[in-house]
């Protein structure tokens, strides 16, 4: 038994219980609901109360999954527009900053270390973009099947996607329709990079 439930309200959740370990944290919610229901056992067959609660609890927890899918959506989607805004923004200032940083070190090491963390250049392997999805599989139809079976992967969302692609890309020299292939290069980190959109271009050129 539990000497005491730790909770905190929760502006979703309606509380949220903090004990130790999970099957602590599952005896704590337990009891909460025994004393939840207390209000409602009259002591008669449980057959008259205990259907319309489970089934009720139940679906609550259902709703509550669903509100906080859309909320995560909704804050990863921001987190994903604020990184992006820092590139578009002040992005090429900072690679500009760093790369005369390192030449004011002498320019051997390729980086710069600042307040929190490094900045500069490093090797990156080729890769491609997935520019045109329903292309590609249209072009993975009409492959033999010897070259479907090293594609095979890809279409694994367990596994990267990108990579038996490229792979494929290295070994033959073809690039198959919907993809565009990035040569290894130099690129610059943190990642600076910004989505190519309508708004954006014309931000830029007004």
């Amino acid at each position: 038994m539990l000497n005491e439930i730790v909770r905190k309200p929760d502006p979703v959740l309606g509380h949220i219980v903090e004990q130790e370990t999970e099957g602590e944290m599952i005896l704590a919610e337990a009891a909460l609901l025994e004393m939840e229901a207390a209000t409602l056992d009259d002591g008669d067959d449980p057959a008259s109360w205990v259907p319309e609660f489970y089934m009720r609890k139940h679906e609550e927890m259902k709703s509550l999954e669903s509100r906080i899918k859309e909320q995560y959506k909704r804050m990863m989607s921001s987190i994903k527009a604020r990184r992006a805004g820092l590139s578009w923004k002040f992005g090429p200032v900072m690679k500009s900053v760093v790369e005369r940083m390192i030449l004011n070190q002498g320019g051997k090491k390729k980086s710069v270390d600042l307040f929190n963390g490094k900045a500069g250049f490093r090797k990156k392997k080729a890769t491609i973009k997935i520019v045109d999805e329903d292309a590609f599989n249209a072009w993975f139809d009409d492959q033999p099947a010897d070259i479907q079976l090293d594609l095979i992967t890809c279409f694994d969302r367990k596994i990267a996607r990108k990579t038996p692609i490229t792979d494929y890309c290295n070994s033959c020299g073809d690039i198959p329709d919907g993809i565009e292939y990035v040569d290894a290069h130099e690129g610059f980190y943190p990642d600076i990079s910004v989505p190519q959109l309508p708004e954006l271009d014309r931000e830029v050129t007004a």
